[in-house]
């Protein structure tokens, strides 16, 4: 039984390859199933190699006929899902392959009900606690409310995790408004697991 969601991480490098993807119903790559990254244009599919790849809208053109990707596990699967499959995933750096023992391929995340944001040098109205919006997500990730209804934690469009307004709301999230964002897009992380800077925008108090 192929798993119908899995998440991919991959903090160090490649990050917009993390996040959702979901099982594509009567479809199959070389002989196997596929997902599609549920926020990107991402896919996670058998190559002709016989090895797990994520690779963009080239390789889905190619009609998966094709061993090209960003990210891949160099075992041969031999029917064993991404989730399940041994050895380390490697990425591309540049114009070779990195082997990469942080990036994960598993069915569920931990997810935090609630989380503190701490913001000493402004803006002080995105400061506080943010509780997870049950049964919603932005862009195949969870999303968090600030108590006070008028700030939220997305992920947007860009793969960044962003506190954002009600503007972003009106939007459904499929946009990058905010006044805090983390630096680099989050690899599929959690905002309290990311280990990067945070910006925020000047003059915002």
């Amino acid at each position: 039984m192929s798993p119908k969601v899995l998440y991919v991480l991959s903090p160090n490098g490649q990050q917009k390859c993390g996040g959702e993807y979901a099982l594509v119903d009567g479809e199959i790559a070389n002989s196997y199933p596929l997902w599609k990254q549920v926020a990107g244009t991402y896919w996670l599919y058998c190559g002709t190699n016989g090895m797990w790849i994520i690779s963009g809208p080239e390789a889905k053109e190619k009609n998966f006929e094709c061993a090209y990707g960003a990210i891949f596990n160099r075992v041969l699967h031999e029917g064993c899902p991404p989730n399940k499959v041994a050895g380390t995933w490697w990425r591309l750096h540049g114009e070779s392959f990195v082997e990469d023992e942080s990036i994960k391929i598993t069915t569920g995340v931990s997810t935090p009900f609630s989380l503190r944001v701490v913001t000493p040098n402004g803006p002080s109205r995105c400061g506080g606690e943010y509780q997870l919006a049950a049964n919603e997500m932005a862009n195949g990730m969870p999303i968090w409310r600030h108590r006070s209804g008028k700030s939220w934690l997305y992920t947007g469009s860009n793969g960044m995790w962003i506190i954002g307004g009600s503007d972003s709301k009106e939007k459904n999230f499929q946009c990058t408004r905010g006044v805090v964002y983390s630096k680099y897009p989050h690899g599929g992380l959690m905002p309290d697991r990311i280990d990067c800077v945070w910006l925020r925008l000047s003059g915002d108090k």
